[in-house]
């Protein structure tokens, strides 16, 4: 994230934001990042650069056959937290049918298999096809998308082209 409108980094505008690597520092559940944190921080980069957000978010499905709020591991938790004994399901089919959606996911990915994608997949059927861009890589564990050899070639061009498009 650049510092704002003025000082050394004035003139980098953000292009790409992902969370998740400091919400077990803070402690928070994913249903707490995307209510409290998600909007604070879109907000401020939108008020400091004026320029347009891009966002990457993981999803849980973790072999329960559906994307699901976080699991708290036993009843009494998920009861206090949701006050029922399993995490609500979250209903993907209310993503606009037109919202640009990119998706990359790799054959040897161990945290975001090709079965946990085929899920939301299938809640997106009726996803406008012009508005949905698959990245499969056969080769690729969940990290190659970040760190990966030849993640540049691979992945960000054809993530960058995906932004200017939409």
């Amino acid at each position: 994230m650049p510092a704002a409108q003025s000082g050394k980094f004035a003139d980098k505008p953000p292009v790409l934001l992902q969370h998740g690597l400091l919400s077990a520092y803070w402690d928070w559940s994913w249903d707490e990042v995307a209510a409290y944190d998600l909007p604070t921080t879109f907000q401020y980069v939108h008020d400091q650069t004026g320029q347009k957000i891009y966002y990457v978010w993981p999803f849980l499905v973790i072999g329960t056959g559906s994307i699901t709020m976080y699991d708290y591991g036993n009843e009494e938790d998920n009861m206090k937290h949701y006050r029922q004994r399993s995490p609500p399901i979250y209903n993907m089919t209310s993503i606009p049918n037109d919202l640009p959606l990119f998706l990359g996911y790799g054959g040897q990915d161990k945290i975001s298999d090709v079965k946990d994608v085929q899920v939301l997949l299938d809640n997106l059927k009726d996803h406008d096809v012009d508005r949905l861009v698959l990245l499969f890589r056969q080769d690729y564990v969940h990290v190659d998308f970040v760190l990966g050899v030849g993640a540049n070639q691979v992945v960000y061009h054809p993530l960058m082209a995906f932004f200017k498009l939409n």
